[in-house]
């Protein structure tokens, strides 16, 4: 009896791993791609522009994570008697009920039910996940808002059904939270590490478009014998195509004399 509780158990803790791992990679790739304004601070251009500038890394591990997680879900409903899952376990509750001593009479039934529609919407998410790659190109596929959906729906099923297992077999249910919100807080980290890398590198790069712009309105100037008026200051920063910032920050260097209105295009 001990030995097959034991082996039971050691079974559900393996199959946790699998649902984990397929957590894990699904929130992941989660937070790459939605933006929540009520969670990060910087906008949802920042967090493409993020995206855009590491894209030989985020390209792949975007498509990685989505398939990753995929795969992972896939392995809860393997029938194949040699494999861990979810399927094969309840099987084996179902003819050993000394496995599952904490069930109550409609346990097996309800946890039988919540598979049987997480398998569905396995297959449903699988032919939609396989019909858009066969016409994938360079870019990230996105799920669909409806996939979307029936993703959430699938992972608590999941979630659900294993710990229905869990609790009828000793009464343990494992918290998936803590590990997730892990996940979710260090990609966030790293978005806001890259971000902070932005722009770093913009003020460098205005940092020195201000530097050259005043040497140039500087050189006019020696040549001309005089200061630039208002439509040469103008011209200058059409030509070199200025942000308002840097505008700002060429009308300090150069001193009062510059007006505001002459940076203007």
């Amino acid at each position: 009896m001990a030995d097959k509780h034991q082996q039971f158990k050691q079974r559900l803790e393996q199959l946790q791993e699998v649902i984990m791992s397929g957590l894990s990679f699904y929130a992941v790739w989660n937070k790459l791609r939605l933006h929540d304004e009520k969670e990060v601070s910087w906008s949802l251009d920042r967090q493409n522009q993020i995206l855009g500038r590491w894209k030989g890394f985020f390209t792949p591990v975007g498509i990685g994570l989505q398939r990753m997680a995929m795969l992972e879900f896939a392995k809860v409903f393997d029938p194949d008697a040699r494999t861990v899952s979810l399927t094969n376990l309840l099987k084996e509750a179902k003819r050993d009920s000394s496995l599952i001593p904490h069930a109550q009479p409609n346990d097996l039934t309800n946890i039988s039910d919540r598979l049987r529609q997480a398998e569905a919407t396995l297959k449903t998410i699988m032919k939609l996940r396989n019909q858009r790659l066969a016409h994938a190109d360079a870019r990230p596929d996105p799920l669909p808002p409806l996939m979307s959906q029936q993703m959430d729906s699938l992972i608590e099923d999941i979630k659900f059904a294993f710990n229905g297992l869990s609790v009828a077999h000793d009464k343990s249910v494992y918290s998936w939270d803590y590990a997730l919100d892990g996940a979710g807080r260090d990609t966030t980290a790293i978005l806001r590490l890259l971000l902070k890398e932005i722009e770093r590198r913009e003020m460098e790069y205005d940092d020195r478009m201000v530097e050259i712009v005043v040497g140039h309105i500087r050189g006019m100037e020696t040549t001309l014998g005089r200061s630039l008026d208002d439509a040469e200051m103008a011209s200058v920063a059409s030509q070199f195509a200025l942000t308002p910032e840097q505008k700002r920050r060429v009308q300090g260097a150069r001193g009062s004399h510059i007006t505001h209105d002459a940076l203007q295009d």
